[in-house]
């Protein structure tokens, strides 16, 4: 009897470890299980364009004292995008970039001036001009129309993220990308979670070999995450979107961003004037 409860207890420790083996799956199987967490094909088709408006947050983390409230807009149609946030700040009034199919445009929080987030995003124009920004939030998520761009994707294993267990695949673009770009879908439902810029700069080299010694590494890490999901008409949105931008060097600078969305618009009649925006 007693040799008998251990048989069973080992086949029953083996059945459940071999049940809760995680799952492979392959970069297209991901995408699919991701595009149908959305919403069906059907509902996905019927928009045709999207526009969110919430409330927006800033906060410096390091590298300065700031935070500061508002408002946010994020419109897309198509492959065009543009993203307006609004701070109750005399230094920091309003953010600004857009995508018009064809250009990226950033905006200047004062004449000649951008933020550090504006002057990220006007070195690493990719993540506009490929849909990457945004997300789901946006009808030009670069995930929806992979095939068209042409880019490479990838699995990247597994991440723990939140505490959520999630699949991350590698993004590449068609014209490539000196960042690396990973972008996490939580295992359990493939709801997009995060993706993740990360670009590292060399040591510069100096005139002589003592300046080279002084020299130091750079990186430049950028996340997006996105969270409490709901439905909005006939999709699966996330209701909350924080940006984070780390700036790493001799010295580290770290900003976050966050919104919080309450009004989902679809097929509205937007001007094409809305994303083709002189900032100058």
């Amino acid at each position: 009897m007693k040799n008998l409860f251990l048989g069973l207890l080992i086949t029953s420790l083996f059945s459940f470890a071999f049940a809760q083996k995680p799952e492979k799956l392959k970069a297209d199987e991901i995408i699919a299980k991701h595009l149908e967490s959305i919403g069906t094909k059907e509902k996905r088709a019927e928009i045709k364009n999207q526009m969110i408006i919430g409330t927006s947050e800033f906060i410096i983390l390091r590298g300065g004292s700031s935070k500061t409230i508002g408002n946010v807009v994020i419109a897309s149609e198509s492959n065009k995008l543009f993203f307006g946030a609004n701070f109750n700040s005399s230094n920091y009034q309003t953010e600004r970039a857009s995508f018009d199919g064809n250009n990226v445009n950033i905006g200047f929080i004062a004449p000649g001036l951008r933020s550090a987030f504006g002057n990220y995003m006007l070195s690493n124009k990719q993540i506009f001009s490929e849909g990457l920004f945004g997300g789901t939030l946006s009808s030009s998520w670069a995930l929806f129309d992979l095939l068209e761009r042409k880019a490479k994707v990838n699995t990247a294993g597994r991440k723990k993220i939140d505490g959520k267990d999630s699949y991350v695949l590698e993004y590449s673009p068609k014209c490539g990308s000196d960042s690396s770009i990973k972008i996490y879908f939580d295992s359990q439902n493939f709801q997009h979670i995060r993706t993740e810029y990360f670009k590292v700069f060399s040591a510069a080299q100096g005139l002589t070999p003592d300046q080279s010694s002084k020299q130091v590494e750079a990186r430049q890490v950028l996340t997006e995450d996105f969270s409490s999901f709901s439905i909005e008409n006939g999709l699966n949105l996330p209701h909350k979107y924080v940006i984070h931008l780390v700036l790493d060097g001799r010295s580290t600078s770290e900003y976050e961003w966050t919104f919080q969305f309450s009004n989902f618009l679809i097929n509205q009649k937007l001007d094409a004037k809305s994303f083709d925006i002189d900032f100058k």
